[in-house]
Formats: C-alpha cells, structure tokens, sequence
C-alpha cells in the first residue's frame, strides 16, 4: 500500500465545508509513505484554528482514529516500487511546509465561482493544501492526466474523481486498529 493515494472525511466543521464547496464525498486526501514498517502518511492537520499548522508524516491509524473513522478509501497506483519510492521522495521535501489556509480560502472562491461557470486561477496562493502535494506526486509518477489543473486549484474531490474513474489505481478499503 506504499505510494497510496489515501481518500478521507469527517464531520468537523472544515471538513463538511470542504464537501460542500466541492459537492464530493470526500474532503481529505494524503501519500502513504511508509515509514518504520508501518502505515505513515504525509498529511497536514488542517485545523482552521491552528496557526502552526505544517505538513508531517503520521501515523495512518492515529489520523483515522482522530478523525473518529473507521476506514478509508485507498487508491494504489499502477508503477513500479522504484517509481513510487522516487515520487514518495520527490514530496517528502514538502515537510515542514506550512498549510495554506489562505490557499484554502481561495480555492473556496474558485469553487463557488465554477458552479456560476466562471473559471479563476485561486488568488491566494501563500503555503500548501493537500491536493497541491498530492498532485505533485502523481504528475512525479507520470499521471499526466493531473497536469489539468493548476497546482492552486485542485481539490481533493478533483483527484478523487479523477482517480476513481482511472483504471491505473487498484481501490483498497484500509480497515483501523
């Protein structure tokens, strides 16, 4: 399950916002890593309320648990170990790099602007979300398909139907501890 494209909700306030905006099922999205035999992934802890928010790599099952679920929707792509692990360290030098709620607030307009059929590039393009790192990996993996939005203007809910609908991912069903 290394190189994963890892799919998630919940019912924070962020979270139900995101779908809203989006209209999508999901609001999260996160690599699998692996680190030290077990499932890490690199994700952001997207609380609206922290200013220190950065990306990091964590536990897979601690997230879920925090997030009060019980399982998530992994998407394995189809590439070679050494393809994955090449791209895994390509968006491992995102560590570190602070969460971009301003970036957040502006794909926000972006997404309520596409529903009147008016397309913007997202004015606020300060710090990181998940789907820009996300993105960065599979385009890292040769997806070109990803290459259809700017890196500020994709949202989880754009890789998830992107990647469902693809038949080069295996959609896996992770169960938590």
């Amino acid at each position: 399950m290394k190189g994963s494209v890892i799919f998630m909700r919940d019912e924070g306030f962020l979270s139900r916002l995101i779908r809203w905006f989006t209209r999508s099922p999901v609001s999260h999205t996160a690599i699998v890593v692996n680190r030290t035999g077990k499932l890490v992934i690199l994700d952001i802890d997207s609380s609206p309320f922290r200013l220190d928010n950065k990306i990091r790599l964590r536990s897979l099952d601690s997230k879920l648990k925090k997030k009060k679920q019980p399982h998530a929707e992994l998407y394995v792509p189809h590439a070679s170990k050494e393809n994955v692990q090449e791209a895994i360290d390509s968006i491992l030098d995102y560590a570190d790099t602070p969460y971009g709620i301003g970036k957040l607030l502006g794909l926000a307009i972006v997404m309520i602007l596409r529903r009147f059929g008016i397309f913007i590039s997202n004015p606020l393009t300060r710090g990181i979300i998940c789907s820009t790192v996300d993105r960065q990996y599979l385009l890292h993996l040769g997806f070109s398909e990803f290459d259809a939005w700017e890196a500020t203007d994709v949202t989880p809910a754009d890789l998830y139907e992107q990647i469902r609908r693809s038949p080069r991912f295996t959609r896996v069903i992770y169960e938590s501890d």
